[in-house]
């Protein structure tokens, strides 16, 4: 009888040798396969998010959700901020979904590389739960614009503010940011800024907490590495570096500095003159 050959000990790591080097080529290449699906559902959620403010618009006279209504009549009912709006939650597909409070996004709408929101240890700590994954662009009532938001309370002083764009008001949709990935109500242009934000703290949500000055800057999470999801005032969504989506200059004079305000002020009206 013949004896079966079996593989030598040189063979077996040949072969070794050569999966790993295939593992080495392949792992990379799946890792940016699966962030890529991370970025389309993001998008996704964020197209949900801005067309459903598009059809608000179209149903209220053209104008948007509002950022804030401060009547008393939406103060009185919850429905003080964006997202805690009925109407506006009916379009999104919010109104069907059971979560423990309006300011927490259903789990189907978070970001899938937003790890901060899954956090529950870090929820359970905090008094504002303000948890999702996507803010409103407030830049337009920043403390950058002319038309700033007085904090406090506003609401109490029958002013009653409502913070709302007109479709009217808006100039060029197509490169104004609505909706962007963040971590609570709403962002603006100073939060976008990423060198004192996002490459420092990154998305360490109790940093922010910890300096209001930061937290009012309202934050931009470049989840994507190093970029962020964007939907924008025509209803388009698209994955922005952060280059692209806040520019420095040294000189304040450089026209690059203007180059922030086309993006994020949809009004050039609410644009301060320094």
């Amino acid at each position: 009888m013949s004896k079966k050959k079996g593989f030598t000990l040189i063979e077996l790591l040949v072969v070794i040798s050569i999966i790993a080097l295939l593992l080495s080529i392949l792992m990379p290449a799946l890792a940016k396969v699966k962030e890529q699906a991370r970025v389309i559902v993001c998008l996704s959620h964020l197209k949900t998010l801005t067309l459903a403010n598009v059809l608000y618009s179209n149903g209220g006279n053209g104008i948007y959700v509002p950022l804030i209504d401060d009547t008393k009549s939406q103060v009185a009912s919850g429905q003080r901020f964006w997202n805690t709006n009925d109407n506006f939650r009916s379009l999104v597909g919010f109104d069907n979904k059971v979560t423990e409070s309006k300011y927490v996004m259903p789990k189907e709408y978070w970001c899938p590389s937003d790890r901060r929101v899954r956090d529950e240890n870090y929820w359970k700590t905090v008094q504002w739960v303000n948890r999702m994954s996507y803010a409103y662009n407030m830049t337009d009532w920043s403390p950058d614009s002319a038309k700033p938001y007085p904090w406090g309370n506003a609401w109490n002083d029958g002013s009653c503010r409502i913070l709302a764009m007109k479709e009217i008001n808006v100039k060029r949709p197509v490169s104004k940011v609505m909706f962007v990935g963040a971590q609570g109500l709403w962002a603006n242009m100073k939060g976008a800024g990423y060198k004192k934000h996002w490459d420092i703290y990154g998305d360490d949500i109790q940093a922010y907490r910890d300096n209001p000055s930061l937290l009012s800057s309202g934050p931009v999470m470049y989840r994507h590495s190093e970029s962020v999801s964007v939907g924008y005032y025509d209803g388009h969504t698209e994955k922005n570096k952060k280059e692209s989506l806040f520019y420095y200059v040294d000189d304040a004079y450089d026209p690059d500095r203007n180059r922030n305000n086309s993006m994020w002020f949809a009004s050039p009206a609410n644009i301060a003159q320094f």
